[in-house]
């Protein structure tokens, strides 16, 4: 990590993967960062969700989770961010149409997550020009615990479309 960055530092591809390059089985893997107190307290900023077990250190010490947990949402928008990250949707994705998550394990400030992106399902639809791809989505913190597991459908170019 960098000291202005919660990101590890790791190589990116300049360019995505096209729809006609993923192949099912194909994993992809992340590098990593940091959950901190700031993101939690910004995410219940911006997204209004100011519920104490995310936000009171002393109120959440007294429910299940024993402190306070980052936001599902969070998670999964932090998981976008490292799917980005990884290069493979560069210029080539159109679009993340579905986005499930379940929830599996609690993230805790200063957690260190990575993401894993399987390629599970490849799809001709809906156009010559792009098709449908479902991956599988698996976020994991700093023990290798999955704390987020979930999958997207993307929809990507296909490399006769530029």
């Amino acid at each position: 990590m960098t000291a202005d960055s919660p990101y590890t530092d790791a190589d990116q591809r300049t360019r995505g993967f096209y729809f006609d390059e993923l192949t099912i089985g194909q994993v992809f893997k992340s590098e990593s960062r940091v959950i901190s107190e700031a993101d939690i307290a910004n995410f219940a900023s911006v997204s209004g969700d100011d519920n104490p077990v995310h936000t009171d250190p002393g109120f959440a010490r007294r429910t299940a989770f024993r402190g306070c947990v980052a936001h599902g949402a969070l998670s999964m928008a932090v998981a976008t961010g490292l799917g980005w990250r990884t290069g493979i949707f560069v210029k080539t994705l159109q679009a993340i149409v579905e986005n499930n998550a379940r929830f599996v394990g609690a993230v805790r400030p200063g957690d260190q997550v990575r993401l894993e992106i399987e390629v599970a399902e490849h799809e001709a639809e809906p156009a010559p020009k792009r098709g449908h791809v479902r991956m599988w989505t698996r976020l994991y913190n700093q023990r290798d615990e999955l704390v987020v597991d979930g999958d997207w459908l993307c929809l990507f170019k296909r490399n006769s479309a530029d």
